[in-house]
Protein backbone atom coordinates (compact mmCIF):
# COMPACT_ATOMS: atom_id res chain seq x y z
CA UNK A 1 0.00 0.00 0.00
CA UNK A 2 1.50 3.57 -0.96
CA UNK A 3 2.29 6.07 1.37
CA UNK A 4 0.20 9.06 1.03
CA UNK A 5 2.49 12.95 2.05
CA UNK A 6 1.02 16.04 3.43
CA UNK A 7 2.37 17.03 -0.50
CA UNK A 8 0.21 14.81 -2.10
CA UNK A 9 -2.57 16.16 -0.28
CA UNK A 10 -2.58 19.46 -0.73
CA UNK A 11 -1.69 18.59 -4.53
CA UNK A 12 -4.86 16.14 -4.46
CA UNK A 13 -6.90 19.25 -3.27
CA UNK A 14 -5.48 21.87 -5.51
CA UNK A 15 -5.49 19.90 -9.07
CA UNK A 16 -9.92 19.25 -7.90
CA UNK A 17 -9.85 22.88 -7.16
CA UNK A 18 -8.43 23.50 -10.20
CA UNK A 19 -10.92 21.05 -12.48
CA UNK A 20 -13.87 22.75 -10.50
CA UNK A 21 -14.93 19.71 -8.91
CA UNK A 22 -16.83 18.93 -5.86
CA UNK A 23 -15.03 16.46 -3.19
CA UNK A 24 -18.69 14.28 -3.58
CA UNK A 25 -18.33 14.65 -7.96
CA UNK A 26 -14.04 13.30 -7.50
CA UNK A 27 -15.65 10.57 -4.67
CA UNK A 28 -18.06 9.73 -7.09
CA UNK A 29 -15.71 9.51 -10.09
CA UNK A 30 -12.85 7.44 -8.24
CA UNK A 31 -15.77 5.12 -7.10
CA UNK A 32 -14.69 5.75 -3.56
CA UNK A 33 -16.51 8.05 -0.83
CA UNK A 34 -15.97 11.69 -0.14
CA UNK A 35 -14.43 10.57 3.40
CA UNK A 36 -12.07 9.08 2.05
CA UNK A 37 -11.23 12.40 -0.31
CA UNK A 38 -11.95 14.90 2.64
CA UNK A 39 -9.39 12.56 4.53
CA UNK A 40 -6.78 12.67 1.87
CA UNK A 41 -7.13 16.29 0.81
CA UNK A 42 -6.65 16.83 4.83
CA UNK A 43 -3.48 14.46 5.29
CA UNK A 44 -5.64 12.72 8.08
CA UNK A 45 -4.07 9.24 5.58
CA UNK A 46 -0.58 7.97 5.63
CA UNK A 47 -1.17 5.11 3.61
CA UNK A 48 -3.53 5.14 0.45
CA UNK A 49 -4.71 1.90 -1.66
CA UNK A 50 -3.06 1.31 -5.07
CA UNK A 51 -6.58 1.22 -6.67
CA UNK A 52 -7.63 4.44 -5.18
CA UNK A 53 -4.44 6.29 -6.16
CA UNK A 54 -5.10 4.88 -9.65
CA UNK A 55 -8.49 5.99 -9.54
CA UNK A 56 -7.51 9.38 -8.75
CA UNK A 57 -4.87 9.46 -11.33
CA UNK A 58 -6.68 8.63 -13.94
CA UNK A 59 -9.59 11.50 -13.59
CA UNK A 60 -7.02 14.30 -12.10
CA UNK A 61 -4.26 13.77 -14.66
CA UNK A 62 -1.74 16.27 -14.69
CA UNK A 63 -1.68 18.67 -11.89
CA UNK A 64 -2.78 22.37 -11.42
CA UNK A 65 0.80 23.55 -12.23
CA UNK A 66 1.45 21.48 -15.69
CA UNK A 67 -2.28 22.29 -16.35
CA UNK A 68 -1.14 26.26 -16.08
CA UNK A 69 2.11 25.39 -18.08
CA UNK A 70 0.17 23.70 -21.30
CA UNK A 71 1.20 24.75 -24.74
CA UNK A 72 -0.27 27.59 -26.57
CA UNK A 73 -2.92 25.71 -28.36
CA UNK A 74 -3.88 24.66 -25.30
CA UNK A 75 -4.16 27.65 -23.62
CA UNK A 76 -6.64 29.06 -26.33
CA UNK A 77 -8.56 25.68 -26.09
CA UNK A 78 -9.61 27.45 -22.80
CA UNK A 79 -10.20 30.52 -24.45
CA UNK A 80 -6.93 32.32 -24.78
CA UNK A 81 -6.99 34.49 -21.30
CA UNK A 82 -4.44 34.38 -18.76
CA UNK A 83 -4.18 37.00 -15.87
CA UNK A 84 -0.31 37.53 -14.66
CA UNK A 85 -0.70 39.25 -11.49
CA UNK A 86 3.41 39.79 -11.61
CA UNK A 87 5.99 39.14 -9.42
CA UNK A 88 5.30 41.86 -6.84
CA UNK A 89 2.05 40.07 -6.13
CA UNK A 90 3.47 36.83 -6.37
CA UNK A 91 5.66 37.81 -3.67
CA UNK A 92 3.50 39.06 -1.39
CA UNK A 93 1.17 35.50 -2.02
CA UNK A 94 4.13 33.77 -0.71
CA UNK A 95 4.79 35.93 2.58
CA UNK A 96 1.37 35.54 3.27
CA UNK A 97 1.29 32.10 2.75
CA UNK A 98 3.98 31.42 5.17
CA UNK A 99 3.29 33.55 7.32
CA UNK A 100 0.05 31.59 7.82
CA UNK A 101 1.59 28.31 7.78
CA UNK A 102 3.57 29.09 10.40
CA UNK A 103 0.67 30.46 12.48
CA UNK A 104 -1.03 27.55 11.72
CA UNK A 105 1.66 25.40 13.02
CA UNK A 106 1.98 27.06 16.09
CA UNK A 107 -1.49 27.48 17.07
CA UNK A 108 -1.89 23.26 16.76
CA UNK A 109 1.26 23.09 18.85
CA UNK A 110 -0.77 24.63 21.50
CA UNK A 111 -4.22 22.51 20.84
CA UNK A 112 -2.59 19.19 20.76
CA UNK A 113 -0.65 20.09 23.63
CA UNK A 114 -3.81 20.60 25.55
CA UNK A 115 -5.86 17.90 23.92
CA UNK A 116 -3.05 15.32 25.12
CA UNK A 117 -3.03 16.60 28.58
CA UNK A 118 -6.79 16.09 28.78
CA UNK A 119 -6.73 12.69 27.41
CA UNK A 120 -3.58 11.56 29.53
CA UNK A 121 -5.84 11.71 32.44
CA UNK A 122 -8.65 9.56 31.19
CA UNK A 123 -8.10 6.24 32.94
CA UNK A 124 -7.06 3.04 30.55
CA UNK A 125 -10.48 1.60 29.71
CA UNK A 126 -12.44 4.32 28.51
CA UNK A 127 -9.19 5.08 26.29
CA UNK A 128 -9.20 1.95 24.69
CA UNK A 129 -13.24 2.18 24.56
CA UNK A 130 -15.28 5.71 24.35
CA UNK A 131 -12.52 7.18 22.45
CA UNK A 132 -11.94 4.65 19.71
CA UNK A 133 -15.91 4.75 19.26
CA UNK A 134 -16.01 8.61 18.87
CA UNK A 135 -12.86 9.14 16.69
CA UNK A 136 -12.73 5.83 14.55
CA UNK A 137 -16.22 7.05 12.59
CA UNK A 138 -14.39 10.58 12.23
CA UNK A 139 -11.81 8.87 10.45
CA UNK A 140 -13.76 6.85 7.95
CA UNK A 141 -13.83 3.39 9.84
CA UNK A 142 -17.26 1.53 10.24
CA UNK A 143 -18.45 -1.32 11.65
CA UNK A 144 -16.64 -1.06 15.12
CA UNK A 145 -16.41 -3.46 17.36
CA UNK A 146 -14.61 -2.87 20.63
CA UNK A 147 -13.33 -6.25 22.40
CA UNK A 148 -13.45 -7.00 25.86
CA UNK A 149 -10.28 -5.22 27.80
CA UNK A 150 -8.74 -8.72 28.89
CA UNK A 151 -8.15 -11.33 26.44
CA UNK A 152 -8.16 -9.19 23.58
CA UNK A 153 -4.72 -10.31 22.28
CA UNK A 154 -3.91 -6.57 21.66
CA UNK A 155 -6.58 -5.75 19.36
CA UNK A 156 -8.82 -2.99 21.08
CA UNK A 157 -11.25 -2.63 17.84
CA UNK A 158 -11.88 -4.51 15.35
CA UNK A 159 -13.83 -2.40 12.29
CA UNK A 160 -13.62 -2.14 8.42
CA UNK A 161 -12.01 1.13 5.91
CA UNK A 162 -13.60 2.43 2.88
CA UNK A 163 -12.56 -0.08 0.96
CA UNK A 164 -13.61 -3.13 2.82
CA UNK A 165 -10.58 -3.51 4.86
CA UNK A 166 -10.36 -5.20 7.91
CA UNK A 167 -8.84 -3.41 10.06
CA UNK A 168 -7.45 -4.12 14.10
CA UNK A 169 -6.81 -1.31 16.41
CA UNK A 170 -4.98 -1.11 19.65
CA UNK A 171 -4.94 1.73 22.07
CA UNK A 172 -2.22 2.79 24.48
CA UNK A 173 -2.57 5.79 27.29
CA UNK A 174 0.77 5.49 28.10
CA UNK A 175 2.86 8.86 29.35
CA UNK A 176 5.96 7.08 27.28
CA UNK A 177 6.39 6.50 23.88
CA UNK A 178 4.93 3.77 22.07
CA UNK A 179 7.86 1.68 20.26
CA UNK A 180 8.45 -0.52 17.55
CA UNK A 181 7.28 -3.13 19.71
CA UNK A 182 3.84 -1.93 20.11
CA UNK A 183 3.78 -1.63 16.31
CA UNK A 184 4.92 -4.98 15.35
CA UNK A 185 2.41 -6.73 18.06
CA UNK A 186 -0.89 -5.05 16.51
CA UNK A 187 0.69 -5.78 12.77
CA UNK A 188 0.62 -9.23 13.99
CA UNK A 189 -2.80 -9.75 14.45
CA UNK A 190 -3.62 -11.20 11.07
CA UNK A 191 -5.15 -7.79 9.71
CA UNK A 192 -5.40 -6.01 6.17
CA UNK A 193 -4.65 -2.72 7.99
CA UNK A 194 -3.19 -1.98 11.47
CA UNK A 195 -3.66 0.90 13.32
CA UNK A 196 -2.20 2.31 16.55
CA UNK A 197 -3.90 5.09 18.66
CA UNK A 198 -1.64 6.32 21.41
CA UNK A 199 -0.73 9.93 22.89
CA UNK A 200 3.07 9.75 21.26
CA UNK A 201 4.90 7.43 19.02
CA UNK A 202 8.79 7.19 19.33
CA UNK A 203 10.99 7.65 16.01
CA UNK A 204 11.76 3.93 16.10
CA UNK A 205 8.04 3.11 16.15
CA UNK A 206 7.46 5.11 13.12
CA UNK A 207 10.65 3.39 11.08
CA UNK A 208 8.94 0.30 11.94
CA UNK A 209 5.47 1.05 10.94
CA UNK A 210 6.70 2.27 7.80
CA UNK A 211 8.04 -1.29 7.08
CA UNK A 212 6.89 -2.73 3.98
CA UNK A 213 6.29 -5.70 2.27
CA UNK A 214 4.10 -8.86 0.33
CA UNK A 215 3.39 -10.16 3.74
CA UNK A 216 3.35 -7.35 6.12
CA UNK A 217 0.20 -5.10 6.90
CA UNK A 218 0.57 -1.35 6.73
CA UNK A 219 0.65 0.50 10.14
CA UNK A 220 -1.16 3.87 10.85
CA UNK A 221 -0.16 5.46 13.87
CA UNK A 222 -2.26 7.88 15.27
CA UNK A 223 -1.03 10.00 17.77
CA UNK A 224 0.24 13.62 18.71
CA UNK A 225 -0.99 16.33 16.18
CA UNK A 226 -2.51 13.31 14.08
CA UNK A 227 -4.70 12.15 17.60
CA UNK A 228 -5.76 15.59 18.71
CA UNK A 229 -6.91 16.44 15.04
CA UNK A 230 -9.12 13.27 15.43
CA UNK A 231 -10.48 14.51 18.40
CA UNK A 232 -11.62 17.34 16.96
CA UNK A 233 -13.34 15.94 14.10
CA UNK A 234 -15.24 13.84 16.29
CA UNK A 235 -16.38 16.47 18.26
CA UNK A 236 -14.71 15.54 21.34
CA UNK A 237 -13.54 19.00 21.75
CA UNK A 238 -16.72 21.50 22.80
CA UNK A 239 -15.75 24.81 20.85
CA UNK A 240 -13.13 23.93 18.38
CA UNK A 241 -13.49 22.56 14.77
CA UNK A 242 -11.35 22.21 11.87
CA UNK A 243 -11.81 24.12 8.91
CA UNK A 244 -9.62 24.24 5.74
CA UNK A 245 -8.48 27.98 4.86
CA UNK A 246 -9.43 29.07 1.33
CA UNK A 247 -6.57 30.87 0.12
CA UNK A 248 -4.13 30.97 -3.32
CA UNK A 249 -1.80 28.67 -2.87
CA UNK A 250 1.75 30.01 -5.12
CA UNK A 251 2.92 27.12 -7.72
CA UNK A 252 5.80 25.63 -6.65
Amino acid sequence: MPPWTRKQAVALRRQREHLGMSMAELADEAGISPATVSALESGTRDFIHQGTLDALDEILGDGPEEAERGSGAEQRSRGGLTIDLGQQIRNRIDKAVTKVDQANENLWGVVTEAVLAKLSRIDGRRFESELLERILPALGYSRIEVTRMVKDGGVDARCVDQDGKRVHVSAKRWQQSAGPKEVREIRGTGCDLAVLVCLSASKAAHREAEQSGPNIAPVLIISDYKLARACIKAGLVPGVEIRELDLPIPAE
